[in-house]
């Protein structure tokens, strides 16, 4: 909202809300305290931090500014009720000077849009000679919790499985990744770097590959990143009906997959192509 007069008119309008709740959602932290802080005592306030992994203060903070850090604290000591995206239990990970044990928390994931699934392929031939796996997302090319992507996929493509990667609107990958990845060259039919696709019409191509790759390997810097990180695309290929790749380490969907037989679950992604012998994909 670059024009001041609708920065006013929005401002008015939120000061003089009457509703029966307000979710208040995630970045920029300051602003979601500021509300959180407006309709005290007026109106229940639900906190919905997004990816609550935000919370783990223990990683360096380079990422998040001391303001957003006390905005985000603010803002879990203050609201009513706390959505969570991936799993109330990751709430036992928050600073102990971020006591939230008498709030009520909502465990609400990211949906699996009916009207985009696509029929599971139960007669799918699978080629282990010609694996496929697909990861839809974004490209972060370094943090300070995650292992670089661009390992994650070298050790997939080094293998010699496909790896197809759909970016999230406005993601890119250096040549440099690329040459990286793909061995500067000598692996690059392994690696396949598609347009962003329309999400409309991304569960049916993502139906065409056999496995859904949820890259969540982490660093020893961080106690909730990586088990509890946000996966949209989780539900992205659930809709697309097709299983998923995922690390132990990642435990809320390592815990999903095992207990729904939807996908595989891994150590680590150097042993991928052996744990993928002899399956029966079609289970």
């Amino acid at each position: 909202m670059k024009n001041p007069l609708r920065k006013l008119n929005f401002f008015y309008k939120m000061f003089f809300l009457k509703a029966d709740s307000v979710i208040c959602e995630s970045a920029p932290h300051y602003l979601t305290a500021f509300f959180i802080w407006l309709y005290k005592n007026r109106i229940p306030r639900l906190y919905f931090p997004f990816d609550i992994t935000l919370a783990d203060f223990t990683i360096p903070e380079d990422f998040l500014s001391p303001l957003e850090i006390s905005s985000q604290k603010y803002s879990f000591r203050n609201c009513d009720a706390i959505i969570c995206k991936n799993g109330t239990s990751q709430l036992n990970f928050l600073p102990k000077d971020v006591d939230v044990s008498s709030k009520p928390a909502f465990d609400f994931p990211p949906y699996v849009l009916k009207k985009w699934n696509q029929k599971i392929k139960k007669n799918k031939k699978f080629n282990q000679n010609n694996i496929s796996v697909i990861y839809a997302g974004a490209y972060v090319e370094k943090t300070n919790w995650q292992v670089s992507l661009k390992d994650q996929f070298e050790a997939i493509v080094s293998q010699k499985i496909n790896c197809h990667f759909y970016p999230s609107p406005g993601t890119t990958i250096s040549k440099e990744h690329i040459d990286y990845i793909t061995h500067n060259g000598k692996l690059k039919k392994y690696f396949h770097y598609h347009e962003t696709a329309d999400p409309k019409k991304l569960a049916v191509e993502l139906s065409k590959y056999d496995f859904g790759l949820h890259p969540s390997k982490v660093t020893k810097l961080s106690k909730t990143k990586g088990r509890y990180v946000g996966a949209n695309k989780i539900a992205s290929y659930l809709e697309a009906g097709i299983p998923i790749l995922v690390l132990e380490q990642a435990t809320i969907y390592s815990d999903l997959v095992k207990k729904h037989g939807i996908g595989i679950v891994v150590n680590d992604w150097p042993e991928v192509k052996n744990k993928l012998k002899n399956i029966n994909y079609s289970k």
